[in-house]
């Protein structure tokens, strides 16, 4: 069987990549339950489960006070979240609409 190599350029490959998460903003809004962020008690369900198991790893087995960094934090929920537990976060992403999205909500830095 032979292997078919398609080669695509750095540019058009991002730029896909960036069209097609700019298409999920609208149904993620709505999958994450981005309206149950408006509580500012609310951690996301994944956030609850990892900081559970996480406990053993972080220092006083909690993530308050700690520096992170959120890649490709799309709309921010999780990042939201672990700030609500008390980490210092910046989420990063380069979806424009992913990104605007967050900042309706966001007391975390949302860089480009």
């Amino acid at each position: 069987m032979s292997e078919t190599r398609i080669a695509i350029d750095w540019e058009t490959a991002r730029t896909s990549n960036r069209e097609n998460w700019k298409d999920r903003v609208p149904r993620h809004e709505k999958a994450y339950g981005i309206g149950d962020m408006d509580d500012p008690d609310h951690l996301t369900g994944v956030v609850r489960t990892d900081l559970a198991a996480l406990v053993p790893f972080l220092p006083d087995g909690t993530v308050s006070g700690l520096d992170l960094c959120h890649l490709q934090c799309h709309i921010g929920t999780y990042t939201l979240s672990l700030a609500r537990a008390g980490a210092r976060v910046t989420g990063v992403d380069f979806s424009p609409g992913a990104l605007a999205c967050r900042r309706t909500a966001a007391p975390v830095s949302v860089l480009w």
